[in-house]
């Protein structure tokens, strides 16, 4: 979805061990999380943030984070303390002059992609 800058991959499951889903029903604005992704020039990157505030975008709700994500970090998983995804990453800049970084819930996620995920 070239809009919410995400995508759905297949991969073989071997040797995988799959993040727990959490819920984002129980994620609100001020929540510990840890925004983990592989940026482009920056590689691995494992960091703090906190859910600053919801958003809607064409209809999504989103969770706009306080910390700015590298180029290539849309698609990876914001977890909450305990470990679960509650979101995934993406990057929006809609006119704006900074680009700012929001998750999309994992229950609308879940929504979103479920004719793919059967």
């Amino acid at each position: 979805d070239t809009k919410l800058d995400i995508a759905v991959l297949a991969v073989p499951p071997e040797n995988l061990i799959p993040l727990p889903l959490g819920e984002s029903t129980s994620a609100n604005v001020g929540d510990a999380m840890v925004s983990i992704g592989y940026g482009e020039d920056v590689g691995l990157s494992v960091i703090p943030t906190t859910i600053a505030r919801v958003e809607e975008y064409q209809g999504v709700p989103l969770l706009r984070i306080d910390t700015q994500l590298a180029e290539g970090n849309s698609g990876g998983p914001l977890l909450d303390t305990a470990g679960r995804v509650t979101a995934i990453n993406i990057r929006r800049a809609d006119g704006q002059k900074e680009k700012v970084s929001f998750a999309i819930p994992i229950d609308e996620a879940k929504r979103f992609f479920s004719h793919l995920l059967d």
